[in-house]
């Protein structure tokens, strides 16, 4: 756990709030509402123009899921900053180091976990295409996002 004073902690979760916000804000500029475009497979998939807008569309879905797991992570720090446990991983409860906690302030898994995490994420994905979220919804991520304003 990391100890701060009210000051520092109203610093961290206004920093916290705006990584969210400006999160939020990218997912809506990333992806199109049908994410393959006009790429259908099968038939006329020998037009670069549809692999390279296929390919470009991969990309952006993995640039909104890393979007919503910091946004994800801001929430999940700012209830850890409230609970007293900011600084302590979720899953082990060891100490996240100082130096990562100044880097990603959203942090809530320390290197060894993290690294576990990322092991496992190759094999799933936490965004689907079909919509905002599959695990997490923007909506309510905003609203989540919201209540942390208005109880700041």
């Amino acid at each position: 756990m990391v100890i701060m004073n009210e000051e520092k902690t109203a610093a961290l979760r206004k920093q916290l709030v705006i990584i969210a916000r400006t999160m939020l804000l990218q997912i809506h500029d990333i992806i199109p509402e049908d994410p393959l475009g006009n790429f259908k497979g099968g038939e006329g998939i020998e037009s670069e123009g549809m692999i390279v807008e296929y390919s470009q569309n991969a990309v952006d879905v993995n640039r909104k899921e890393n979007a919503v797991e910091i946004i994800a992570d801001c929430l999940r720090s700012i209830e850890k900053i409230d609970e007293g446990s900011y600084g302590a991983c979720d899953e082990c409860d060891e100490h996240i180091l100082p130096e990562r906690l100044r880097m990603y302030p959203y942090s809530t898994l320390c290197t060894k976990c993290k690294g576990e995490q990322e092991k496992a994420r190759k094999h799933m994905h936490l965004v689907s295409d079909k919509g905002p979220g599959s695990c997490v919804s923007v909506k309510v991520l905003m609203q989540r996002l919201d209540h942390c304003i208005a109880h700041a």
